[in-house]
């Protein structure tokens, strides 16, 4: 978590203290931050997902660190601003991953490349955190949700805004928020595609930009060249209005149906074949600048 202050005032240091601000001395990020992902994952608890490969058959839905900033202010004190990513407590059973699939042919519905699309926005109930001297209170959220879905799979990616307070040795602090997090889910095959000659698999893709927490559409492609020595590639185009996001993951071994590379953050990717046939591929991505999900289906 990096905190800020404003110009003019001295530079937090590791802890986030500043000695410019009382209140930034003692405030304590993490009450904050968790918060805000109790918001996000609809007050559940539990385990958290990491770095490591991604397990064989694995049929917990996969999840993105919560990405977030806030800016908040307190008479006499400077302002404080911080962001960060922290691991989403959410249950393996009930993180907020519905099967989208219910909703298909239902209004405000489309589809985008074979797969269905839906836009939906949530509000998030009053939660509040503690961690220490501090406690934080998400007042007010709005959860925007971007989904997919075909025949074996669905993900979503999802942002938030709101209002927070905070209290900090007795000093009170309000201000605002951003998230955003990524999640995808399915029947997971639970053993690799195997044969011979290659497999390509396209789809789609969306995104959130961690800077301006913007939602960014775009497509997907999986290939394995050589099935009897499979080795899965990914690339995830994102159109950002501009020169467009390349994203790029490149031999990656399967591993029970799943395949996985890199560090949240920078340029981490989990991802998992689905349905009967290894019909289709579903996975979330977390990299220096974007968290987000893909689909798509065997060709």
């Amino acid at each position: 978590m990096r905190i800020r202050t404003e110009p003019g005032t001295a530079r937090p240091d590791g802890d986030g203290r500043s000695d410019a601000a009382p209140g930034a001395r003692t405030l304590r990020a993490a009450a904050l931050a968790g918060a805000l992902a109790l918001a996000a994952c609809g007050g559940g608890g539990g385990p958290s997902p990491g770095d490591g490969p991604a397990a064989g058959g694995d049929s917990s839905p996969a999840v993105s660190r919560l990405h977030l900033d806030y800016a908040l202010e307190s008479a006499g004190e400077a302002p404080i601003e911080a962001d960060g990513a922290v691991a989403l407590p959410c249950p393996a059973a009930g993180c907020a991953t519905p099967d989208l699939r219910a909703l298909a042919g239902s209004g405000g519905t489309r589809t985008r490349g074979g797969f269905g699309t839906v836009t939906g926005t949530t509000g998030g109930p009053p939660l509040k955190a503690v961690a220490g001297a501090a406690s934080a209170t998400v007042s007010g959220a709005t959860f925007t949700r971007h989904g997919l879905w075909r025949a074996h799979g669905w993900a979503a990616v999802e942002t938030g805004t709101g209002t927070l307070s905070a209290t900090v040795d007795g000093q009170a602090w309000s201000g605002s928020f951003r998230t955003a997090h990524a999640w995808a889910d399915g029947a997971a095959s639970g053993t690799n595609p195997s044969g011979s000659g290659g497999a390509t698999w396209r789809g789609v893709a969306e995104a959130a930009d961690t800077a301006t927490f913007a939602r960014l559409p775009g497509t997907a492609e999986i290939r394995i060249a050589d099935l009897s020595r499979p080795l899965v590639d990914v690339d995830v185009d994102l159109d950002d209005g501009g020169d467009g996001v390349a994203l790029r993951w490149t031999g990656m071994r399967p591993a029970g149906g799943g395949f996985a590379k890199g560090t949240a953050g920078t340029d981490r990717i989990d991802g998992r074949f689905l349905g009967p046939g290894h019909a289709e591929a579903w996975g979330v991505f977390d990299t220096e600048s974007h968290v987000g999900v893909f689909g798509a289906k065997r060709e």
